[in-house]
């Protein structure tokens, strides 16, 4: 399962930049592409 370890970068980082909300609606968007 190679989704495992993104889950986790994108909790960190949606943790670490909670303020900077368009930025990470453009991480969302990449992870969901890369997820599938």
């Amino acid at each position: 399962m190679a989704y495992y370890p993104w889950f986790f970068i994108y909790f960190a980082v949606r943790h670490t930049l909670v303020i900077n909300q368009i930025y990470i609606e453009k991480i969302d968007v990449d992870l969901y592409n890369m997820a599938r």
